[in-house]
């Protein structure tokens, strides 16, 4: 009996060794849920990756200024790379496409710029003399306003007589027809009754000589008192009947040449 020299080819094969078709259903049923899993964790795959070095997708790609533009399908769907403030981002990818869009999202509180700072407004003025150390006011002082109500309280009760007038004022500081030119010096410091000027700004007025010196007048349409203490060549009664009264102040508390009711309280 010759032998074989191939035994393996004379023997049969069992019904164990046969192809099992069940076996082989179940590999690809196998392989199908491991391509599943695989495609689920694709996101944390590529980020490994990306951790590793291997894969070079990424959604951050840095230092690539050249690829700084990108442009918009008919599909809407981005293209390329988009620089921000934090660097280039690669909008082919999600990752990529989701950073550029946190990114490029505004400030929750917008910025603004403080409100300027400012000087306050100094109102300065030059100081006055020495010899008139009070404050000038759009209006009267309250010095005036006190002496007015003193002189208020002790002849507002005595019997007057009534002059209709006409008003101005006088301010010696501004010399010339201000102050005393009868002896041919000016004198800007003292009125015709010997009081100083700078004693009772506001409260004195010039009288016609007809009114004796010290009277107190009150004039109605300036609710205010006073005392007659100087003279002046206009100071008269006018060519229409009214009495000129000139008021110690440096303007005008009411208009040149307006009319006057004046209260003259002779002294006591």
């Amino acid at each position: 009996m010759r032998k074989s020299l191939r035994p393996y080819l004379d023997e049969k094969v069992s019904a164990g060794d046969k192809f099992n078709f069940f076996a082989f259903l179940l590999l690809l049923v196998l392989i199908a849920v491991i391509g599943v899993w695989l495609w689920s964790m694709r996101d944390l795959i590529g980020r490994f990756g990306d951790s590793l070095g291997i894969f070079k997708n990424s959604g951050m790609v840095i230092n690539q200024p050249e690829k700084d533009n990108f442009s918009i399908h008919s599909g809407g769907q981005p293209q390329g790379f988009v620089n921000t403030p934090e660097g280039v981002y690669n909008l082919n990818t999600v990752e990529g496409m989701v950073a550029a869009t946190l990114a490029s999202l505004p400030t929750p509180y917008p910025t603004y710029t403080p409100y300027p700072t400012f000087t306050p407004m100094v109102v300065t003025s030059t100081p006055t003399p020495e010899k008139t150390p009070y404050v000038l006011l759009n209006g009267l002082t309250d010095e005036v306003w006190i002496k007015s109500r003193r002189i208020e309280n002790e002849y507002s009760q005595s019997d007057y007589i009534t002059f209709m007038g006409k008003y101005s004022y006088f301010w010696p500081p501004y010399g010339g027809i201000n102050c005393d030119n009868s002896s041919g010096v000016e004198e800007c410091d003292y009125m015709a009754s010997g009081e100083p000027v700078v004693d009772n700004v506001g409260i004195a007025w010039a009288c016609d000589n007809s009114i004796p010196l010290y009277s107190r007048l009150y004039v109605e349409e300036l609710n205010l008192w006073g005392i007659c203490m100087d003279r002046g060549g206009a100071i008269k009664q006018d060519t229409d009947g009214l009495f000129w009264f000139d008021h110690l102040w440096p303007s005008g508390l009411i208009t040149y040449g307006d009319k006057i009711t004046v209260q003259i309280y002779y002294p006591k």
